[in-house]
C-alpha cells in the first residue's frame, strides 16, 4: 500500500498544485467482508448458510415479536432511540478538516499523517468500528467448546449501549482477533466522504463514481469452511451469489462473481465500473458496470 501512495504522489506531484492526503483515500483491507449499517441494523438474516461444520454465524435474532416489529416508543436493535446513531456525518467533516490542511512539506505531511492517526483513534470511530467489527466476526465465530461466548444480538446491543466494557473481555478479544485476521473493511467507515450515512438513515448515499477491479479466479467451496463462503452466503451482502447456490448440484462460489457484486454495491448510481472476471455465467450488471471476460 505505501508504494502504491508513493506512486500516487509521485504522479500528483504537478508544479503549483498541491499534493493530495492519500492516507484517507488508498485503505487496504479485506473488500469481501464488511458491515453496513443496513445489514447491522436487520440483526442476522433469519435465513443463512452456515459457514462449515465448525463454525457458522453466530448472531442469533431476538424472540420473533421483537425482531420484527417495534411497538410504539421502542428502539430497533440499533435505532438512534437507544442511543446508537448509524450516521457518519461527523467523521466524514472531521476527516475533510484533515484533508484541507496543507500539504506536500514533510512537516505538514506528518502533521496530516497524526491527525488521521487521531481520527482513526477517535472514541467516535473506534465505537462505530467495534460493533461493525462485532457482526461481521459473528461469520468467522469458532463453535467450540473452549471458544469464547458467541456474539448474540444481546452483545450488539451491550455494545452500543455501553461500548467495549459492555461485553466481557474474552469476547472482546476474539472480535479484535478476528479483525487482524480477517481485516474487516467496513467502506462507510473507512471512506464516510464517499459513503454517507445521514441522520437517522441506515442507508448510505453516494458511492464511488469509477472502480476498476481484476479479482481472483479462484473457487470458494462450502466444504472448506471459508469465513467468506460463509459470510457470502448467511450475512445477505451477496444475494445473486447466495441465491446462485441454492441451484441443484451447486456447492462453491466464483471469487470474481462475488467481487463484481461487491463492484456494483459500491458503485454510485452515475458511477461507472469495469471487472475482469472469468467465462461463465455472469451475474446481472448494474448500470454502468462492464464485466469482461
Amino acid at each position: 500500500m505505501e508504494r502504491a501512495k508513493d506512486r500516487l504522489r509521485t504522479e500528483a506531484d504537478v508544479p503549483g498544485m498541491t499534493l493530495p492526503f492519500l492516507d484517507g483515500h488508498v485503505r487496504q483491507g479485506n473488500a469481501l467482508i464488511g458491515a453496513s449499517p443496513e445489514l447491522i441494523e436487520s440483526g442476522r438474516p433469519r435465513r443463512g448458510v452456515p459457514a462449515g461444520r465448525r463454525r457458522r454465524p453466530c448472531i442469533c435474532p431476538l424472540p420473533a415479536p421483537r425482531q420484527r416489529q417495534a411497538g410504539p416508543g421502542q428502539a430497533t436493535l440499533f435505532s438512534e432511540q437507544g442511543g446508537y446513531a448509524h450516521s457518519n456525518e461527523a467523521l466524514a467533516k472531521s476527516l475533510a478538516k484533515i484533508g484541507r490542511l496543507p500539504g506536500g512539506a514533510s512537516a505538514d505531511d506528518r502533521r496530516q499523517a497524526a491527525e488521521y492517526r487521531k481520527w482513526r483513534d477517535s472514541a467516535a470511530f473506534r465505537a462505530k468500528r467495534l460493533v461493525a467489527d462485532a457482526w461481521c466476526a459473528a461469520f468467522a465465530w469458532a463453535k467450540t467448546p473452549d471458544a469464547p461466548p458467541a456474539i448474540v444480538n444481546r452483545v450488539l446491543l451491550d455494545l452500543r449501549e455501553r461500548g467495549a466494557e459492555g461485553i466481557l473481555p474474552e469476547t472482546l478479544a476474539e472480535i479484535h482477533r478476528l479483525r487482524g485476521e480477517h481485516r474487516f473493511f467496513h467502506w462507510h467507515l473507512e471512506f464516510p466522504d464517499i459513503f454517507r450515512v445521514c441522520e437517522g438513515e441506515t442507508r448510505w448515499r453516494g458511492g464511488f463514481r469509477c472502480v476498476l477491479s481484476a479479482p481472483p479466479r479462484e473457487k470458494i467451496d462450502r466444504r472448506e469452511g471459508s469465513t467468506v463462503f460463509g459470510f457470502a452466503t448467511g450475512s445477505g451482502t451477496y444475494p445473486e451469489s447466495a441465491a446462485g447456490l441454492a441451484e441443484p448440484g451447486v456447492s462453491a462460489l466464483r471469487a470474481d462473481l462475488l467481487f463484481a457484486e461487491r463492484v456494483t454495491a459500491i458503485l454510485a448510481p452515475e458511477g461507472r465500473a469495469g471487472c475482469a472476471v472469468a467465462p461463465g455465467p455472469r451475474p446481472p450488471q448494474a448500470p454502468g458496470t462492464c464485466l469482461a471476460a
